[in-house]
């Protein structure tokens, strides 16, 4: 998007400048799309028509520590 708030879409090859840094897993997203992506954490696994996506439990294991970052923390959610 340009500072007249319109949508540009770059050509997909230009993404490789990412490569080295690969934030969030090189992950594209938006605000919409990261909005509803919360929405259904939030309604633990069931989109806004009702329909589970995802068990509440597999969910739930997101959340649990994964990554040993020290003695007393760790990483969880990616």
């Amino acid at each position: 998007m340009n500072l007249n708030l319109q949508y540009h879409p770059i050509p997909l090859h230009l993404e490789g400048f990412l490569t080295p840094i690969a934030p969030a897993g090189a992950m594209w997203s938006n605000v919409q799309d990261l909005g509803r992506y919360l929405i259904t954490v939030l309604d633990q696994g069931v989109v806004s028509s009702g329909q589970r996506v995802v068990s509440a439990k597999n969910l739930k294991l997101t959340w649990e520590p994964q990554v040993p970052i020290s003695t007393d923390i760790d990483y969880g959610l990616g």
